[in-house]
């Protein structure tokens, strides 16, 4: 089994993948250890307006996907990035469900460190990556970027997976 990772992130015009699209992909690779082997990124014309809530979250404007490249253009490149390694996400299965809804399912491994945290740190208030990562003092720059989140993901990942070596095999 590769113990290669890739952590992998999205940014979204909504929260529905039958009705919202792709704005950003973010992706980095990495080894248990920490390494980073690889990262790639890019933002996605979504061919569609980006609700000024979005583009208040994210940062990301209209202006800067103008140019930028279709979904159908990025994919093979999105598949090639995660050939053979364990994905990576914090709720994972919404970055996939939108890939999917949009012709690129992705069908390696997938680790999702919301539910891993919520095994590791049972009295969590909240599991959203940023209460995660600050409870566990990864600093962050920013957050709802895709490659930024997609770091976060990976060092929160790791923080969990440190911790979870820690625990009884009854509980693991």
């Amino acid at each position: 089994m590769s113990q290669i990772y890739v952590s992998l992130d999205i940014e979204t015009t909504g929260l529905r993948a039958e009705t919202d699209f792709i704005i950003e992909i973010g992706a980095i690779k990495f080894n248990l250890d920490g390494q980073v082997l690889d990262t790639w990124s890019t933002l996605v014309n979504p061919q569609a307006p980006i609700p000024p809530k979005i583009q208040r979250i994210t940062g990301i404007k209209q202006l800067d996907v103008a140019g930028a490249p279709l979904l159908r253009d990025v994919g093979a490149k999105l598949y090639s990035f995660v050939q053979g390694s364990h994905i990576v996400g914090h709720n994972i299965q919404f970055d996939l469900s939108f890939l999917a809804r949009k012709g690129y399912g992705l069908t390696n491994n997938r680790l999702d460190t919301f539910e891993l945290a919520s095994i590791v740190l049972p009295k969590m208030r909240s599991y959203s990556l940023e209460q995660l990562t600050k409870a566990l003092e990864i600093p962050s720059p920013a957050y709802h970027r895709a490659l930024t989140d997609a770091t976060l993901t990976k060092d929160l990942f790791l923080a969990l997976d440190a911790r979870a070596l820690n625990l009884d095999l009854e509980t693991v």
